[in-house]
């Protein structure tokens, strides 16, 4: 019986200390995390358009902050969203003390007219910033879409029954962007997703078809051009993948 008594005042005792044990532990890690991996250092890497002290700004990490807290997806969020010319952002936290902001800038490629005013976006139809006529020069002016609505950071905002069409803008851009010849379009038009037209060199029409197959058709393009003389002018037709690419002269 006494054999009894004891196991059961072990239980109880146990039934009693165990939670506080937990409590203790629990109380204990906490003041751990309170104490270290406070925040000491925001580095900033790849940094043009905007100063290192406003891209640390956006991202609304504070010294002395914890760094296990820091949500890096929010951040990658937020710092996009406040600065739009950083089309790629990477947060990174490092144990102890660290955070690593690498950043990569969009280009101003094209502009597009939404609800009267211009817009500046990059390859990827995110949107930069509002512009006047001035903000024209050296961007191709894309017609033939429509958005509802334009803001900057995002991308443009388009009816379900375009989303093809922005789609195929994309594809574009990024083609024209990839190969280096961006700078030479001056108009780029996707009125017709199934025959979308580019003025290129201020020499030629380009007939692009589709928005699929781009790269190949700017290379079938480019082999074209470099065939033809200096003061040729008229179209280029490389629409069709199945059939030879074509110049038309004026």
């Amino acid at each position: 019986m006494a054999k009894d008594r004891s196991a059961g005042r072990r239980r109880r005792g146990a039934v009693i200390y165990t939670p506080i044990a937990v409590l203790l532990i629990a109380m204990i890690a906490i003041f751990g995390i309170s104490v270290f991996f406070r925040v000491t250092v925001v580095e900033v890497t790849g940094a043009q358009t905007y100063t290192v002290e406003q891209i640390q700004a956006a991202s609304g990490i504070r010294q002395g902050g914890n760094l296990l807290f820091v949500d890096t997806d929010a951040v990658e969020g937020t710092i996009k969203l406040n600065l739009p010319y950083l089309s790629e952002v990477v947060v990174e936290r490092i144990i102890p003390n660290k955070v690593i902001i690498k950043v990569a800038e969009s280009r101003p490629l094209a502009v597009i007219n939404a609800g009267g005013n211009w817009w500046i976006m990059d390859q990827k139809a995110r949107v930069l910033e509002k512009t006047n006529s001035s903000g024209l020069s050296g961007k191709i002016v894309v017609t033939g879409l429509e958005p509802v609505s334009a803001g900057e950071g995002l991308v443009l905002h388009v009816e379900e029954s375009d989303k093809t069409k922005l789609s195929y803008l994309t594809n574009v851009l990024t083609a024209l962007e990839a190969s280096g010849l961006a700078g030479e379009v001056s108009r780029l038009d996707v009125s017709n997703i199934a025959y979308i037209t580019f003025n290129y060199g201020g020499r030629f029409t380009v007939l692009l078809g589709s928005g699929e197959n781009t790269a190949y058709r700017l290379g079938r393009m480019e082999k074209i051009i470099a065939k033809l003389d200096e003061d040729d002018r008229g179209k280029i037709d490389v629409s069709d993948d199945e059939s030879p690419a074509r110049f038309i002269p004026e």
